[in-house]
């Protein structure tokens, strides 16, 4: 019976923290959308790009003084949205060339272009070219990410309409590791022993990769991006299980038997797979310790009706 209500709170534990994913991200879109549809952000995205099309020769002009003044313009908003919304940067970029004609912390790509630059292979670059190829919000999972010193990221991305409703730019917002490892907190509810984590299959690959952090192991070697030399069954039987999701009692990469359940999730497209877990043994230490105290009352007991 204790074992059935452990295996009740993890499937609760389980549902609230899929809800509080999920309805973080759907805020975070629509956010982005409404950004994307303020005429402030078309009316930038319009000036970067007249500026961009007046040197069609040279390199995106950041340092010049009319790029400055554009810059200073439109900055003060959109850095209010990142402070807002928990991201790590935001970056308009033009549709036609490619070219970041704005980022929020002025990084590397800041006035290359992902068509044809230096960065054309980064995650950035692949949203770039999957929002103009969809027309709608795009989302890049999580990989190394070079003009960040290859930290881990993310980026979803929406385009940003003319005044007749063309496709001018793209608004696109950088996602870290420590938003995901925020919103997902991964011993709440949990014991000492338990742990709820995220992972994506990667079935070309055909290999496990972390979409948050892991605390109970690893010693701080389980973080966004790493793979496990060794995965637990209970990750492959989630992958066979899909959205039906499931769970049971196994033995983890520590060897240590733990209650498990598992679900998986879409993402803005891309399947990841929300795992919560506890050890049995903190599950049964109440009943343990209770049998404990039982032999010893009945030890102290027996000695004093004992005759003398």
């Amino acid at each position: 019976a204790l074992l059935d209500l452990a295996f009740d709170q993890l499937g609760s534990i389980q549902t609230i923290k899929r809800d509080k994913l999920q309805s973080t991200l759907t805020e975070r879109i629509s956010g982005l959308k409404l950004m994307a549809g303020l005429r402030q952000t078309q009316q930038a995205v319009e000036d970067l790009n007249l500026l961009g099309e007046a040197n069609p020769d040279r390199t995106y002009p950041i340092g010049s003084g009319d790029y400055q003044r554009i810059h200073n313009r439109y900055d003060s908003q959109l850095k209010s949205y990142i402070a807002v919304n928990g991201f790590e940067d935001l970056y308009l970029i033009d549709r036609t060339s490619g070219n970041v004609m704005y980022a929020a912390t002025q990084g590397e790509e800041l006035g290359t272009s992902l068509a044809t630059g230096r960065f054309r292979h980064t995650a950035l670059a692949r949203l770039w070219e999957r929002v103009l190829r969809s027309g709608d919000v795009a989302f890049e999972d999580f990989s190394a990410y070079e003009p960040s010193g290859g930290r881990q990221a993310a980026f979803i991305g929406y385009p940003v309409l003319d005044l007749q409703g063309r496709v001018a730019g793209v608004i696109a917002a950088r996602v870290s590791g420590e938003f995901i490892n925020q919103i997902m907190p991964s011993r709440q509810g949990l014991g000492q022993s338990g742990e709820s984590y995220l992972l994506r299959w990667l079935e070309a690959q055909k290999k496990f990769e972390m979409r948050s952090d892991i605390k109970t192991l690893g010693n701080g070697l389980y973080v966004i991006g790493y793979t496990l030399p060794r995965t637990p069954a209970y990750w492959h039987d989630a992958v066979t299980k899909g959205f039906d999701g499931g769970g049971g009692t196994y033995v983890d990469s520590a060897g240590t038997t733990v209650l498990v359940a598992f679900n998986t999730l879409d993402v803005l497209g891309t399947n990841w797979i929300l795992v919560s877990k506890i050890d049995k043994g903190e599950i049964l230490r109440p009943i343990w310790t209770f049998l404990l105290i039982i032999c010893v009352t009945g030890a102290v007991l027996a000695l004093m009706i004992a005759p003398g």
